[in-house]
């Protein structure tokens, strides 16, 4: 009897201590594949704007050779104001939407001190304001619509940012007026596969999606879908 008992126990006592080892093994690989996830985003949101920054830089100096103080200071005061919020949203925090909204007008009010014919459309209703997007999701995006749809055009161009609820998700969609010369690659270049991967990381593939074309008025859009989530 206390043979069977001894070995009944033991067996008992192992199985809990592998029940326990099991479980925390479960808990570092949980925990190391969270690691990696926000590693890989982290990699993702750094590869965002550096050519902005060069371009801007450019731009100032360019403004200080021809003697347009006034302009310059301008222009190095709102690129701070641009960095200062940037800095703001860490790479793995969602923020609400009207703030990732603000953080692209100051990209733009940039953008307008080098292309002064460049008109800047937002529409954002009050339902969809507090939604919590990624930070600077939206950033290569316009980044596109500035380097293909303003850099490459004639004047005058046109920028907008539209967003809307749509059945427990929220749309968010950036058009330029389309005159641009150059190719926005059908929404395959790397500042939109950036988004894609982001977007895919956070929420997969079921539950966003990017899409990118030319609409029936020849402007070029960029739509983001993701799930709506409020505070």
């Amino acid at each position: 009897f206390w043979t069977w008992f001894f070995l009944a126990w033991s067996g008992l006592y192992l199985a809990l201590m592998y029940g326990f080892d099991v479980h925390e093994e479960q808990r570092r690989s949980a925990e190391l594949r969270e690691r990696a996830h926000i590693a890989q985003l982290r990699a993702l949101h750094s590869q965002i704007n550096p050519h902005f920054l060069f371009n801007s830089l450019n731009s100032v100096s360019a403004l200080i050779l021809d003697r347009n103080t006034e302009k310059a200071v301008e222009m190095v005061v709102k690129l701070a104001h641009f960095l200062r919020l940037g800095l703001a949203a860490g790479p793995t925090r969602k923020i609400p939407l009207d703030f990732e909204i603000e953080l692209q007008r100051s990209y733009l009010e940039i953008e307008q001190a080098r292309y002064p014919d460049l008109t800047v459309q937002v529409s954002l209703p009050d339902a969809v304001k507090g939604a919590l997007v990624p930070s600077l999701i939206l950033q290569p995006i316009v980044e596109n619509a500035v380097k293909y749809g303003v850099a490459a055009a004639p004047p005058n161009a046109t920028i907008s940012i539209e967003a809307s609820p749509d059945n427990g998700a929220v749309v968010i969609a950036v058009t330029d007026s389309g005159n641009g010369t150059g190719s926005q690659n059908g929404g395959s270049g790397i500042g939109l596969a950036n988004v894609r991967q982001r977007l895919a990381l956070l929420y997969g593939d079921a539950a966003s999606s990017l899409s990118a074309g030319r609409d029936s008025a020849g402007r070029f859009r960029v739509e983001v879908r993701l799930p709506l989530e409020l505070p």
